[in-house]
Parts: C-alpha cells; structure tokens; sequence
C-alpha cells in the first residue's frame, strides 16, 4: 500500500511537473522545486523516510503547496514552501538520526544489563550462566 501511495504521488507529479508553465515564476524558482522535489523522493526511499516517516510526508506536503504555487504563477508562495521543505528535510535527517541512535542505545543498554548479570552471576560463585 505505501508503495502504491508514493507511486501515485509520483504519477501526478511527473504529469503535472509536465504541464507547468510558471509564467510568473522564475526559471530559477522552477529548478529549485524540481531539486527539492528530487530531493524529497530520494529522502523517502531512504533510512530518513523510515525514522522520520511523520516528517517527511509533512515535507511532501509542501513540495506540493509549491507545485501549486507554481502553477498559479505565485513566485513568492512559491519560494517560501520551497525553502520550508528544505528545512524539514534537514528537520527529519536530524530526527531520524536521533530515532536511529535512541533504539542502538536502547539495545547496548540492554545488551550491558545482561553481561552486568551475568558478571554478577560470575562473582557471586554461581558459576557462568549465559
């Protein structure tokens, strides 16, 4: 199912990227979309899009509000959703390599609680109990 999602997502994307005229947007502007837009797809597919799941769709979000930005010709909409997603993409890698590191700590903590047992099993002449 969520391949379907994004599938479609990506569908409407390239027909309507397609269509874009940008009379009132700058050339510059539409690159920036089209980078942001690759950008977002690539951090979907990636350990981002996995840890940072709630983000990243918040980002698709906006790259969308700047499609449609694009399309009416609104320059200004336009760059600010642009420059927003930028920053929940960097927003999410942050927050997904912070997910990533809390669940390995959480495992080198449970794996030091059970050597620590174990230790302690050991010192306690009950011999070594794995």
């Amino acid at each position: 199912m969520k391949i379907n999602l994004w599938f479609s997502i990506f569908c409407v994307l390239v027909f309507t990227t397609s269509s874009i005229a940008g009379e009132g947007v700058s050339k510059a502007t539409i690159d920036d979309y089209r980078q942001a837009k690759e950008a977002i797809e690539k951090l979907a597919a990636s350990k981002t899009g996995k840890f940072a799941k709630d983000i990243v769709e918040n980002t698709n979000s906006g790259v969308l509000k700047a499609q449609k930005a694009i399309e009416s010709g609104d320059e200004k909409v336009a760059k600010q959703a642009i420059e927003i997603a930028n920053l929940q993409m960097t927003l999410a890698e942050a927050v997904a390599a912070e997910r990533e590191a809390t669940g390995r700590t959480v495992v080198a903590k449970t794996e030091l609680k059970r050597l620590g047992q174990r230790l302690e099993n050991i010192l306690d002449g009950k011999g070594d109990v794995k």
